[in-house]
């Protein structure tokens, strides 16, 4: 494993995964108002041999989705609550060059920063590897490798 790689990936999908708990709040009511939707099954029917209707299938269908996701939107909060503290932990400086190059980032936006730094490129990137290890330390407390 390299922490680079890795720190970089994290800041990458970092607007990504934040925007997803809103979506994911979004689909669960969406699951919510469908379950809701949903008729009963008829309890005083003749028992189907060999399962389930339709309509208990649906219903599981529904209440198994909305297990996963809403496991998975517990994960994407703590996850981004743990990033957005270890981002705190940044000077102004170090967050600005790493959400421009990497949260934000597009080609070239290290041309532009040494541009606007009025620093050489090969600066720009060692003050990013700086903030990089300042990030994974705050996010991760040691490195390994």
């Amino acid at each position: 494993m390299d922490w680079t790689h890795e720190i970089k990936d994290d800041l990458r999908s970092y607007s990504a995964r934040k925007a997803s708990i809103q979506n994911t709040s979004d689909e669960l009511e969406r699951l919510q108002a469908e379950l809701y939707g949903i008729k009963s099954a008829m309890t005083d029917g003749t028992p189907v041999s060999g399962g389930t209707n339709r309509r208990e299938d649906r219903l599981l269908n529904i209440i198994v989705k909305k297990g996963k996701l809403e496991g998975a939107q517990k994960c994407t909060r703590d996850w981004v609550r743990i990033m957005d503290r270890a981002l705190a932990e940044l000077s102004t400086e170090e967050f600005e060059l790493l959400d421009k190059l990497y949260i934000h980032g597009a080609k070239g936006s290290a041309d532009r920063l040494a541009e606007e730094m009025r620093i050489e490129i090969r600066t720009v990137w060692y003050q990013a590897r700086k903030a990089l290890a300042h990030l994974a330390y705050a996010m991760y407390g040691q490195l390994t490798s």
